[in-house]
């Protein structure tokens, strides 16, 4: 298994963006692939895409199911978008056509080979399919998700003197 990337942490506001995609290559020219969606934090399960390589052509397709939540009703929506990737495969990265219906109806996409995978369970030795997921990734968290330390405890709250006139004064009497 293969897994590029052109993930990065978006200085400003912390946020991660980009992709990730894990190829598989089966005993034939067939392959399967994740492909993760970040877009301003962890990403959900990966989306599963089937597909040829040959001759270093890759392209594989597939459908992206997102389970999202209306606000402020609760009402949860399932939305199904076509996802389809046509690229050429290098040693080193992949570069072609990312195509995700509803969104960036062509996106042209640079993702670099990661010699170690980021998100797969115990590390080059233990690569199972099952086993990429970004909830595993070494990644930094997103700032929205770190939480902050405070320098110290929390001091007890000091009473404010005040000193109301006596009840049969009037105002302009103080005035």
């Amino acid at each position: 298994m293969k897994v590029y990337s052109n993930v990065f942490i978006h200085e400003e506001t912390g946020d991660l963006l980009g992709y990730d995609l894990a190829i598989k290559r089966n005993a034939d020219s067939s392959v399967d692939a994740l492909l993760y969606v970040y877009e301003g934090g962890a990403s959900d399960d990966g989306i599963p895409l089937s597909g040829q390589l040959i001759n270093k052509r890759l392209a594989v397709q597939g459908t992206w199911v997102e389970h999202l939540t209306e606000y402020p009703s609760k009402r949860t929506t399932v939305e199904k978008r076509f996802v389809k990737i046509v690229a050429d495969l290098g040693p080193a990265t992949l570069s072609g056509k990312l195509t995700i219906q509803g969104m960036n109806e062509r996106e042209a996409v640079r993702l670099k080979g990661e010699e170690i995978p980021r998100l797969c369970r115990g590390g080059s030795s233990s690569l199972t399919f099952t086993g990429v997921h970004p909830r595993n990734s070494k990644r930094e968290p997103t700032k929205a998700h770190v939480k902050e330390k405070l320098d110290g405890p929390i001091g007890e709250s000091k009473p404010h003197g005040m000193t109301l006139p006596p009840q049969n004064v009037s105002l302009s009497q103080l005035l």
